[in-house]
């Protein structure tokens, strides 16, 4: 059984997780994203916000017709040695020269005369499979933007609308969309003054109604200082608590179900190539009132795999597959 498994390893580490971050003018966005991923981060200056920054390695990018070059560099075993984090800034100005892109390939000097919607179709497509290809060579991305403040319809707790002020990217809508489908992780930057007077550059990970953001790390605080070794141990914390957590999900599963249920419903997420515990749960709960030999049998005769599940040697007591130290 022990083969059978396939342990994923999280990653304590921002650059191995693709995030945006969007936040004023001045703010440090550049230069948190450098002091972050070191000499591993390129840049891909769509604006020239790394002047200055010391360390900083970018790549001007002007036309879209430039991302299609890097592409050819980033192929390059020995730029992959040197990089894998891949710095947008701006986000913004990518998505003017993709739309610069599809107006010039359908020859019209607005996306609206591309008929049946079809431009908006192409601008996605564009730019998701460019952001996908980048992905899939081995890099992450992360996405920089500016913030703006703007005023929104929210439904409040009575059932009435309320127009509010909230920060959101500056970022196209449609690209933003696009983004956030995208991305494990979007901070929100801000500037907040202590009870002393003194300015605390903040990174917020949760949204609110006065402002978008999200992360994947369920226990990730709420705020966390502009600090990259702060927001490094903040994730590597935040991880660890999800392990335990996993870890005593687990052992409720196995007072719920029966050892033996439990081991079969982990070889059917390793057959699958899941590995989340809301996945083990569900199938749990598909086979709640099933005997075993009810869910052999099923499963043989659904999947005609040629395993023999009543003859498969189950026993995985030793391994433990959620929290085993690294090699």
């Amino acid at each position: 059984m022990k083969s059978d498994l396939i342990k994923v390893v999280q990653s304590k580490d921002l650059s191995n997780y693709t995030s945006m971050l969007y936040a004023p003018a001045k703010f440090g966005k550049t230069t948190f994203a450098v002091n972050m991923f070191g000499q591993k981060g390129l840049i891909l200056a769509w604006e020239i916000g790394y002047k200055g920054i010391k360390g900083a390695m970018a790549v001007p990018m002007r036309r879209w017709s430039d991302c299609s070059k890097l592409t050819r560099q980033l192929k390059d075993e020995k730029v992959k040695d040197k990089f894998n984090v891949l710095i947008i800034d701006t986000m913004d100005l990518m998505y003017e020269a993709a739309l610069a892109q599809i107006l010039a390939i359908n020859n019209v000097d607005s996306i609206n005369k591309i008929g049946f919607g079809q431009g908006y179709t192409q601008l996605d497509n564009l730019i998701k499979n460019q952001l996908l290809e980048w992905q899939r060579l081995g890099y992450s991305i992360f996405v920089i933007s500016h913030s703006i403040n703007r005023e929104e319809e929210v439904m409040m707790a009575d059932g009435t609308i309320e127009t509010i002020e909230k920060y959101v990217p500056t970022l196209n809508k449609r690209c933003f969309n696009l983004v956030n489908k995208f991305v494990d992780n979007i901070f929100f930057g801000n500037i907040l003054i202590d009870n002393e007077g003194k300015e605390q550059r903040t990174l917020f990970t949760r949204e609110t109604i006065n402002y978008k953001a999200g992360s994947r790390f369920k226990y990730l605080p709420d705020r966390l200082p502009l600090d990259s070794d702060k927001v490094n141990e903040a994730i590597e914390e935040a991880l660890r608590k999800e392990d335990d957590s996993e870890i005593e999900k687990i052992i409720e599963l196995e007072d719920e179900y029966g050892t033996d249920k439990l081991k079969l419903a982990i070889k059917e997420c390793c057959l699958n190539n899941v590995k989340k515990i809301a996945y083990l749960n569900g199938i749990l709960k598909n086979w709640k009132d099933k005997t075993l030999d009810e869910i052999k049998s099923e499963k043989l005769s659904e999947n005609q795999r040629e395993l023999n599940y009543t003859q498969q040697d189950l026993e995985i007591a030793e391994y433990d597959w959620v929290n085993e130290d690294e090699d």
